[in-house]
């Protein structure tokens, strides 16, 4: 059983989520989806920034900080972080599901105030809309696989089953 568990976690595709720290120099970031850290398709997103400098140099309000999100490699959604409350923020509604890059970089407007950085993150958006028939395409693959995988499992349990033999009373 253990190896099943074993297979089954090195068969899933894995994806950073949020709540990690990434952090980059002195710079790092947690950052935090709503609804839930579970982005949902077609719907409207936040993404909060937790910043931290370990040599307390950084202020948001000197830096020019940038969000890029993409998806394939395509630049989707290109903002500004600006300092506009307790926790920086910026909202987004992802197009289809699937998986993104959220990046967040800054450098200081003055020189010296503080090391400019580059942090990144993947996240994916599993609910709503799918971008297109190629990902039927995977999940029909990723079914055909377990289906297999289970039909061998059960396989080599039966092969090995051994029907009890009947007890005789004396």
């Amino acid at each position: 059983m253990k190896y099943l568990l074993i297979i089954l976690l090195f068969l899933a595709p894995s994806v950073a989520q949020a709540h990690f720290l990434e952090r980059d120099g002195t710079i790092g970031a947690v950052l935090h989806i709503e609804p839930g850290d579970a982005p949902v398709a077609g719907q409207s997103a936040t993404l909060f920034f937790d910043l931290k400098d370990t040599k307390g140099k950084f202020q948001l309000a000197n830096c020019q900080c940038q969000i890029i999100l993409s998806s394939d490699g395509r630049v989707v959604s290109q903002q500004p972080l600006t300092d506009n409350a307790a926790t920086p923020y910026v909202s987004y509604t992802f197009p289809a599901a699937g998986i993104y890059q959220v990046e967040l970089s800054g450098f200081p407007y003055v020189a010296g105030d503080f090391s400019k950085f580059d942090l990144k993150w993947q996240t994916r958006v599993e609910r709503g809309i799918t971008t297109s028939s190629s990902n039927k395409g995977g999940f029909l693959l990723w079914t055909l696989l377990g289906a297999i995988f289970v039909a061998i499992v059960g396989y080599v349990a039966w092969s090995r089953y051994e029907p009890r033999k009947p007890r005789s009373r004396h």
